[in-house]
């Protein structure tokens, strides 16, 4: 339990520091089709809280007014459990933040594009009908673990021309190529 905690207290810590690096803490904030966003610079954004639809695919936007959006952040999709179906990652995201997806229950599968660098700490914790992530390029890295406590058949695919994967297991997931 300790070690947990110690963990957690880490990963925390460095994922600020990321956010800071980033630009992070913006004080210009937008919204435009149930996205609400800050700005990390004049050219890219953070997601911070999703208003939207809460049924069917969603599709993470690749730019919001006109401005690249490369982050997931903190809590933007928590507690949206009445949403259900499926979830697509642009090719510009390339963090995903701790929290973001927590206990969206009926989130059922998801497409992570080739550009994800790391999937912070319980990030899609107690999506409890996740049952499939598909990883179109490299190995992120994740902090901590971001899928907890999600369906049991829960597995990872990946594609075979890309690296850092482990089968049949990967970071304590069943991880397999995809077919």
């Amino acid at each position: 339990m300790k070690k947990k905690i110690i963990i957690s207290v880490v990963s925390v810590i460095v994922l600020v520091f990321i956010f800071f690096q980033l630009g992070g803490f913006s004080l210009i904030e937008g919204e435009q089709s149930g996205f609400r966003y800050e700005m990390n610079s004049p050219f890219t954004c953070t997601i911070i809280r999703y208003l939207g639809e809460k049924s069917g695919t969603l599709i993470i936007p690749e730019k919001l007014n006109g401005i690249r959006v490369t982050i997931i952040g903190f809590a933007a999709f928590t507690g949206c459990e009445g949403f259900v179906g499926q979830l697509i990652i642009p090719e510009n995201i390339t963090l995903i933040y701790v929290g973001a997806f927590i206990a969206c229950s009926g989130l059922t599968d998801i497409i992570m594009s080739k550009n994800i660098k790391v999937i912070g700490e319980i990030a899609f914790w107690r999506c409890t009908s996740l049952s499939k992530v598909e990883f179109l390029g490299d190995a992120p890295e994740l902090v901590y673990d971001p899928f907890e406590e999600c369906a049991d058949d829960f597995r990872i695919l990946y594609d075979p021309a890309t690296s850092g994967w482990s089968t049949p297991v990967w970071n304590g997931y069943p991880c397999y190529p995809k077919p």
